[in-house]
């Protein structure tokens, strides 16, 4: 028996809601497109490889993943081809996983297989969101009008790309000023010697004095190897600002650890003519000199002025951007469309937020505010801080607001979708049981 239009079937309901939980009336407005499950990659897709770490897991991840594309088939074709996609297991604590739309290569962390060792629905919940942020290219595009809930404010929305996009363009002509003018002062040529003239390193040892030898080898070093790891910078200094950018401050923290090694640096800096034995020793004084005094003047402020360029935190584009929040909730929603179609537990999609919820003893109090009149999980909090929304809303949205959304094209999904365990797969998830080290 279906209920009116609108409205949640109760056999839907029945497999979804803890009993404490009410009937909605009121149908929450549509948030992603049904049946929208991908996007044309943002730009070519890289290749990836399966990770090493974990080889008996990584290949239950990857039958697993399997199973929920090949029942995906309108999805995963093509750019998306099953072929396409890479797996890797970290053990890196904590229940979390990742995707890199720009390759496909999704990494689940062991413990989230170790949390459900006899089923496979769990980790096929959190496989499913991670497929949808490569299929719908999260982070590498900004979204358009079908990827926004109807609630988000366009006009703050709009503001704040506004605002970042006009901190970005002051960003990026501070770094080019700064960029041309250590160019067009000589200042890159000379601090070039230190990184090809490795014999410099050993001629100035004996006008030192005394030394920290440890810490002034280990500056020789870095400074020896940033030509080869800045090669392409050095060479075409503005070819690459961002680069050589991260080059400039890693020669100010160098030398800055340079000069703290030689407690009579600014003496030896000053070269005598009288004395210029040996041969080029003073051409050698005048090199360190014009470093450290272009560092000193010129070169660390002008970087603490660009890093200190005010700009509101939720607006800080380093910060998460305004509609990251909305792409975790269309992962979430999507990846339940992946999940379902693959025939797994409609219940159980949610088994991962409940866990990090009841860890946080938060699960009981987000189930009472649900049995309250008119109640609706807020789905931004400090979103400048978090790029998540909170698990209550995540919860209420994928077992009520989701489904009261999509009724019609879900509800004969949900009636399929029992399945816990694969028994196709139990010779994998065993081994990868088996293989993993135990937790204590």
């Amino acid at each position: 028996m279906t209920l009116s239009t609108g409205t949640l079937s109760l056999s839907i309901l029945a497999l979804l809601l803890v009993p404490a939980c009410r009937i909605r009336t009121s149908p929450a407005a549509p948030k992603h497109v049904y049946g929208r499950t991908s996007v044309p990659p943002a730009v070519k897709r890289q290749p990836c490889k399966d990770g090493v770490e974990n080889p008996e897991a990584v290949i239950y991840v990857k039958e697993l993943s399997k199973w929920i594309m090949l029942r995906n088939p309108e999805t995963f074709t093509g750019d998306y081809a099953p072929e396409t996609f890479c797996f890797a297991v970290s053990e890196a604590s904590g229940l979390n996983a990742n995707a890199d739309p720009a390759t496909g290569l999704v990494t689940v962390r062991a413990d989230m297989i170790r949390m459900s060792p006899n089923t496979d629905d769990a980790l096929a919940a959190v496989i499913s969101h991670e497929l949808a942020h490569v299929t719908m290219q999260h982070r590498l595009r900004e979204p358009v009008s079908a990827d926004l809930p109807k609630d988000i404010d366009l006009v703050e929305l709009a503001r704040r790309q506004t605002a970042q996009k006009a901190w970005q363009v002051k960003i990026k002509e501070s770094r080019t000023a700064i960029i041309d003018d250590a160019i067009r002062s000589g200042f890159m040529e000379n601090v070039s010697v230190l990184f090809t003239d490795h014999a410099i390193w050993e001629r100035i040892v004996p006008l030192l004095g005394q030394i920290d030898k440890g810490s002034y080898q280990e500056s020789a070093k870095a400074f020896m190897k940033m030509d080869e790891k800045y090669a392409s910078a050095i060479k075409n200094p503005q070819s690459e600002p961002v680069n050589t950018w991260r080059l400039l401050d890693e020669i100010i923290l160098n030398f800055e650890q340079l000069v703290a090694s030689i407690p009579d640096f600014k003496t030896f800096s000053k070269p005598d003519p009288a004395n210029c034995h040996p041969e080029n020793i003073c051409q050698d004084r005048k090199i360190f000199e014009s470093i450290f005094n272009y560092v000193e003047k010129k070169l660390r402020p002008s970087m603490d002025n660009t890093c200190g360029l005010h700009l509101d935190a939720k607006d800080d584009p380093n910060q998460y951007p305004p509609w990251l929040q909305w792409m975790e909730q269309q992962a979430d929603e999507v990846g339940f469309e992946f999940y379902l179609r693959a025939g797994l537990s409609a219940r159980h999609f949610t088994t991962f937020i409940e866990t990090m919820m009841e860890a946080d003893k938060k699960f009981d109090l987000c189930l009472q505010n649900m049995k309250k009149k008119a109640w609706k999980a807020p789905r931004i909090t400090d979103e400048y801080v978090d790029g998540h929304p909170p698990y209550c809303f995540r919860y209420d949205n994928l077992t009520v607001q989701e489904m009261i959304s999509h009724e019609k094209e879900y509800s004969p999904l949900v009636s399929k979708a029992i399945l816990r365990t694969l028994p196709e797969l139990l010779e994998f998830r065993n081994a990868a049981i088996s293989a993993l080290t135990p937790k204590t």
